[in-house]
């Protein structure tokens, strides 16, 4: 017997697995934030940084600095070296799905990094912005200019970047599982 009243449950996991560019394609954001969700956490953080594409770098990205700046503040990018060392990247990810003010406000954080940060590989501790009050000030500006969304709801740009181009979708779809 048909049940009209069963709601179909989403399952991300069936697209990713099958890996079903076309699905992912025709997904409404929401679900697609459920899929891109599953895929950063139960497939790109498993993944060598060095081995996503170009497109599975895009989402992890922008989903990484979004996540971090929400839950635990812009300073906790300083836990992850992965992430920490591609801010730079990420703010070239942000113009690319259309997030130009949230991708300078993330310059504007690097800026606040010491000399040779980057260059060097050197991952500056975290009392360094506490012992300076100007300086957590200005991260702590710089988080709520980012928490704000001025571009949109990062999820919504990165489902109009991804859903519209079935080469986009099928590439974060290659994962190794």
């Amino acid at each position: 017997m048909f049940n009209l009243f069963k709601s179909k449950k989403f399952d991300p996991q069936k697209i990713i697995k099958a890996k079903d560019a076309k699905a992912l394609c025709k997904l409404n954001s929401e679900d697609f934030n459920g899929l891109a969700i599953a895929l950063v956490y139960d497939y790109y953080l498993d993944m060598p940084f060095e081995s996503l594409n170009a497109d599975q770098k895009t989402l992890f990205l922008c989903m990484s600095v979004e996540d971090s700046c929400e839950a635990d503040g812009i300073l906790s990018l300083l836990e992850n070296e992965n992430v920490f060392f591609a801010l730079p990247e990420a703010v070239d990810e942000l113009f690319k799905i259309s997030s130009p003010i949230t991708a300078k406000a993330l310059d504007k954080f690097i800026d606040l990094m010491p000399k040779g940060t980057f260059e060097n590989r050197v991952m500056p501790e975290y009392e360094w912005f506490s012992e300076n009050a100007e300086r957590e000030e200005a991260a702590e500006n710089i988080e709520a200019e980012i928490t704000e969304y001025p571009d949109g709801y990062t999820g919504e740009l990165l489902w109009e970047y991804f859903a519209s181009s079935i080469d986009r979708a099928k590439s974060l779809l290659d994962v190794m599982k």
